[in-house]
């Protein structure tokens, strides 16, 4: 199952929880000035920081890096809906024109 992860560009700062095969996480997504991009970073139900400042990239599994025991094993990848595979260099598309996904694991 796809689940498309909703997010929200009204807010440079924000944290919500969301339940990921069967798993709470809190995700916090912070726009960052300088480099021009979204970074999120991953907390357990606790607010226990699992991962973080993954920098918002097209095409690739933005946790396949992480190896960590019972973590998410899906694959969360952020799609370009236009399909040209660029960069999300624009705040204001995350959400729109790249939305962010979870693939779940079978």
């Amino acid at each position: 199952m796809i689940l498309e992860i909703p997010v929200r560009t009204d807010l440079a700062n924000y944290k919500y929880e969301i339940d990921i095969e069967d798993v709470t996480y809190i995700f916090e997504f912070i726009y960052n000035i300088r480099w021009n991009k979204w970074i999120l970073n991953v907390y357990d139900s606790d607010e226990v920081i699992i991962v973080g400042n993954i920098p918002m990239q097209t095409s690739v599994d933005l946790i396949d890096r992480f190896y960590i025991a019972g973590f998410m094993i899906g694959i969360l990848l952020l799609v370009d809906t236009e399909g040209t595979y660029e960069d999300l260099t624009n705040k204001d598309d995350f959400g729109s024109r790249f939305v962010l996904t979870y693939a779940e694991s079978e």
